[in-house]
């Protein structure tokens, strides 16, 4: 980060404060601003809060807050202190009455409609004139929300002429009846952001104010409104203000008037919406926290110039953060397949085992139909296959063996490039701005079937998983409960506008769309899940030969979920049967969910090329389940490279493109759901991860 040139900074002495309104959902512009406030704080050895600004009952809530807490540490963002402006709703009451008296605030009764008309004619309210005592006597009946007391409000007697309207008298004090979410019903007027922001700064001890700059017409307001606070409090000093631009995306409602007016349109699912700037949303759209913190850190600089950014650059820092760690799968789509069949097929599916890479023995199903993709179909009716470069993927005309798939993409949701304040959002909005599409998948996506996880599909790009729905009546739908409705509650926007425990990012549940959906686990936690067994060879065996599974879905290794990273070795338990993998199965706990738990997965994917099982605390169910598979472990030959045999392999490599060791993130945790098999699953909903190849352009 370049450094900035901070006015009257000392080292160690430098205090600063991201103050969002807890009404809505973290988006883009407010990581921007919060990691400006800890960079700078950190450039010079200082600290920096995290302050709610809570100051309207009817908006902020204390699901919005939790959000907050909950997913900025995703960005690494963890503040010195957290404090709520309400703390202070006495002390600035008491500090109002002073300025009454001072002459600074009067009480209005004015009706709205005609203050506003006044304040535009930059014409004085007759109230301006209004004594101290009597002031006082109509604060005291708005403090008490009595019904002479709702007419009133108090104001800043300041410059009603003034060309800059910010000082033609702005509201200090209105009464509000609705209930605080942390005071109840305690007080009855509520500061405005005029008199809240810099009495608090100078309260908390802020040396410099980081703002925007659309707040550049009231940086005089706040100066004088300190300055008058400051002398009621000689221990109390000043705020040096340092603006900074917002952050502009192209064709995105970032303003959270435009995004509510969607929401209430019906035109996007929630707050998670992938199509809106928050970071659920960009979660849900398979953002990793890694790449957005990248990105948001080449915005951090001296420049004060506003600029308007592509989205392109944010997803080419994702995919280069996502491939290595994404699983390989592959995909027809139902409208544009073509079916092939082969002569002297297999009439009935068979199995083989054959030779692999790094000597393997995996094994295939052959039959004499397999699905393509039109593009491959016609390469084929084009020449000889042999002399082509080009690789043709497939998999096997067997719907009972192949996983139901919707592919979801998502473009721009507003037609405009600029999305200013006067933008009409609901008459702009993008139509088309979400496309759907039926396909079939191979089956080693149940390995992936965890909301949150990323998967590459061949030749189609990145996805990740946003639901698992399962079949009405299944085994696995009966034990997932109720996640279908917790789904529907974050789409409604309940709360905050989303379910603590639903779609936003951080979370691992499914949450599905539509009934049936299945809870996969929850962040940092163990998405623990042991295979359906295949009961023989040849017995609904469903591997198919790809880049990503070979193998029967019976196999079993252990890997840990939760672990931030992968120091251990690890043992892949055998075939069915074996007494390895009833060791390994019979070591799940599946109650536990703490961070080094450990999950059960097929073993014979090519590319899952190490594991771990890593100990919980001493003690816990996870110690005791990895303490069991290093037992069961101990049991198997080592020197055996076949498919199903145990390999001890270092994790942490480059090419473990599979997430064998899961990070606490969990939007790569790779695993099934307890008891999940082909015959459970409905569908399996993927949205497209933009793959950010268009040029990115700062306008």
């Amino acid at each position: 980060m370049p450094s900035i040139p901070l006015p009257h900074a000392v080292p160690g002495a430098v205090v600063t404060r991201f103050p969002p309104e807890p009404s809505w959902h973290l988006d883009i512009g407010h990581c921007k601003a919060a990691l400006m406030n800890q960079l700078v704080a950190a450039q010079f050895q200082g600290r920096w809060i995290l302050r709610f600004d809570d100051t309207n009952p009817k908006t902020c809530s204390g699901p919005c807050v939790d959000t907050y807490l909950r997913d900025m540490p995703l960005l690494g963002l963890q503040p010195d202190a957290v404090s709520h402006a309400s703390d202070y709703f006495a002390a600035m009451a008491a500090d109002a009455a002073a300025l009454i008296q001072s002459g600074l605030l009067y009480a209005d009764d004015t009706p709205v409609e005609l203050m506003r008309q006044q304040r535009l004619a930059k014409q004085a309210s007759s109230a301006r004139e209004r004594p101290a005592a009597a002031s006082l006597a109509a604060w005291a009946e708005m403090q008490a929300g009595s019904e002479s007391g709702r007419a009133f409000c108090l104001r800043f007697r300041l410059q009603p002429g003034s060309k800059n309207g910010a000082l033609r008298d702005p509201v200090a004090y209105r009464v509000i009846l609705e209930p605080h979410y942390k005071t109840g019903t305690a007080f009855k007027a509520y500061p405005t952001y005029d008199f809240a922001c810099p009495w608090l700064d100078a309260a908390e001890g802020v040396t410099h104010a980081l703002r925007t700059l659309e707040f550049r017409d009231r940086d005089c307001l706040y100066e004088l409104v300190q300055q008058a606070v400051v002398g009621l409090h000689p221990g109390w000093h000043c705020s040096t203000i340092w603006e900074f631009p917002r952050i502009h995306m192209a064709h995105t409602p970032q303003a959270k008037v435009h995004q509510r007016a969607l929401l209430g349109a019906g035109l996007v699912d929630g707050p998670a919406d992938p199509r809106l700037p928050t970071l659920a949303g960009l979660m849900r759209a398979g953002c990793h926290p890694d790449a957005l913190r990248a990105f948001l850190l080449e915005q951090v600089t001296p420049a004060r110039k506003e600029t308007h950014h592509s989205w392109d650059k944010l997803w080419t820092l994702n995919r280069r953060c996502l491939d290595p760690r994404s699983s390989r799968h592959m995909a027809v789509e139902d409208t544009n397949k073509a079916l092939l069949t082969i002569t002297g097929g297999p009439e009935q599916p068979e199995t083989a085992e054959v030779a692999w890479k790094q000597g393997h023995v995996v094994t295939v199903v052959r039959y004499k139909q397999a699905w393509l993709d039109q593009a491959d179909a016609e390469l084929l009716c084009a020449g000889d296959p042999k002399a082509s470069k080009l690789k043709v993927h497939w998999l096997p005309a067997l719907p009972q063996l192949l996983l139901p798939l919707r592919l979801v993409s998502f473009s721009h949701p507003v037609l405009v490039e600029r999305v200013v304040e006067e933008v009409d959002v609901v008459a702009e909005f993008n139509r088309n701005s979400r496309r759907d599409s039926l396909a079939c998948g191979d089956p080693s996506l149940l390995l992936s079937a965890v909301k949150g996880a990323v998967v590459q599909l061949q030749r189609k790009g990145l996805f990740v998983v946003d639901a698992v729905q399962l079949k009405p009546g299944s085994a696995a739908a009966a034990a997932g409960g109720g996640a279908g409705a917790g789904a529907a509650a974050a789409a409604a926007g309940g709360g905050c506008g989303v379910d603590p425990a639903g779609t936003a990012a951080g979370d691992a549940s499914s949450g599905g769309e539509g009934d049936g959906s299945a809870d996969m686990g929850t962040a940092g936690g163990a998405a623990v899940a042991v295979c359906p067994a295949s009961a023989s060879a040849g017995d609904d065996v469903i591997s198919c030969e790809s880049n990503s599974f070979v193998g029967k879905l019976g196999d079993v290794s252990v890997v840990p979920t939760g672990a931030e990273d992968s120091k251990a070795a690890a043992a892949l338990p055998g075939q069915p049967g074996t007494a390895a993998a009833a060791a390994a199965a019979a070591a799940v706990d599946p109650d536990s969910t703490a961070a080094g738990d450990v999950a059960v997965v097929p073993t014979g994917a090519e590319d899952l090329k190490a594991a771990a099982a890593l100990p919980g605390q001493p003690g816990t169910p996870a110690a005791a389940a990895a303490a069991a598979a290093a037992a069961a472990a101990a049991a198997v030959d080592l020197g055996s490279t076949a498919a199903g045999d145990v390999a001890v392999v270092p994790t942490g490599a480059e090419d473990l493109k599979a997430a064998a060791a899961l990070p606490a993130q969990p939007l790569h945790q790779v695993a099934l759901a307890p008891g999940l098999s082909l015959a459970d699953v409905q569908q399996l909903v993927l949205f497209a991860i933009p793959d950010g190849h268009t040029k990115h352009e700062v306008m």
